[in-house]
């Protein structure tokens, strides 16, 4: 048979025009592009979780720890079993709360510039992708933009990302709230950089049935390489949400480690402090730069706007000096930003230190 034939004949159009979601590899001594914990998990605690695994048996299936991790989550941050999901990063409950409600052509409203993956996972779906535009002053989110959207799409779905990736901006609950008793869709709001911020609309969960919350370990518990991710929503959409997921799906080498870092929540809250008062030093020093607009974030990244130089070459510059950042001047726009993860106290100020000749 034909592959190519079979391929162009079966494969959907429209999965055909997607590109893979895959983030850039180069070479780099300071890392600052993916907006990753600066931190690796202390070796003491490696070892615990080393510990647990040794004795349990890896070609038997292990579901005896969600319920307990569930549980630990539910503890960390006050809230029942019933509404908790758990999956592989927060990437992974972006897709099941989407495929549990969008229909062929069935609207989802989201914001650009933000996570691109939002948009991929409504063309996958066979969803009809229906982004808003961002304020241009300061990249908030109008509300009743939204919500115009959304009722003259019928959308099944209204996706926000608080703070937004990769402007660093938070949507207000009283926005989140209004979207939410507005709209006749399910309200799902990425709040990945929640630790990082501010105030976040946990509060919301009670008053919106229709809403839910994304956290992930990937950022503030410094696990992105072992994908875990929870949702916090209603106990009936958990249910229902619950129905799509695979059986087994969060492996339990992760169960393991998510549980063990639960246990050390002094340890999250130091790593969370310290990468604020990068982000401060960092917002600091970039505004007294000539020729370059930090935003203000409430991320563990900050949005840089360039004036007078193609943000490609400063990225191209930085990366000759071993720093890299992460070049987004092709999001929508972000024609003139760079965006940059905090990283370690030595590693922000040697960014500075580059960013400053490059700037010359």
């Amino acid at each position: 048979m034909d592959n190519k034939l079979l391929t162009g004949n079966k494969i959907r159009p429209e999965i055909r025009e997607l590109k893979p979601y895959k983030s850039p590899f180069f070479k780099y001594r300071i890392k600052l592009d993916l907006n990753e914990s600066p931190f690796d998990i202390p070796a003491e605690v490696k070892e615990k979780i080393f510990d647990k695994m040794r004795g349990f048996l890896w070609q038997r299936y292990h579901d005896e720890f969600e319920e307990p991790l569930i549980s630990s989550i539910g503890d960390y941050f006050g809230y029942p079993g019933q509404g908790i999901l758990i999956g592989n990063g927060s990437n992974e409950l972006i897709f099941h709360a989407l495929l549990a409600v969008v229909l062929a052509e069935r609207a989802v409203v989201y914001p650009e510039p933000s996570f691109s993956l939002y948009r991929q996972n409504v063309v996958v779906l066979g969803g009809k992708p229906a982004p808003f535009s961002l304020r241009l002053d300061d990249f908030s989110v109008d509300a009743d933009k939204v919500i115009e959207l959304a009722g003259s799409l019928d959308a099944a779905a209204v996706v926000l990302c608080s703070p937004n990736n990769p402007t660093g901006g938070r949507t207000p609950n009283e926005d989140i709230e209004k979207v939410c008793n507005s709209v006749d869709a399910l309200v799902v709001v990425d709040e990945a950089y929640a630790q990082f911020a501010e105030d976040n609309a946990f509060e919301l969960l009670e008053k919106c049935p229709n809403l839910v919350l994304l956290r992930t370990f990937s950022k503030a518990f410094g696990l992105a390489g072992l994908r875990f991710g929870f949702a916090l929503c209603a106990p009936e959409i958990a249910g229902e949400i619950r129905k799509i997921q695979l059986p087994h799906h969060v492996n339990f080498f992760t169960q393991v480690a998510a549980l063990t870092m639960l246990e050390n929540p002094t340890l999250i809250d130091e790593r969370v402090s310290a990468i604020k008062q990068g982000r401060e030093f960092l917002q600091k020093e970039l505004s007294d730069i000539p020729r370059l607009k930090p935003y203000p974030s409430e991320a563990n990244f900050i949005l840089v706007e360039f004036e007078g130089i193609a943000p490609d070459k400063v990225f191209d510059r930085l990366l000759a000096r071993g720093i890299l950042v992460r070049n987004i001047s092709n999001y929508p726009d972000l024609a003139h930003c760079l965006r940059i993860t905090v990283g370690r106290p030595e590693e922000n100020e040697e960014f500075i230190g580059a960013l400053k000749e490059v700037l010359g």
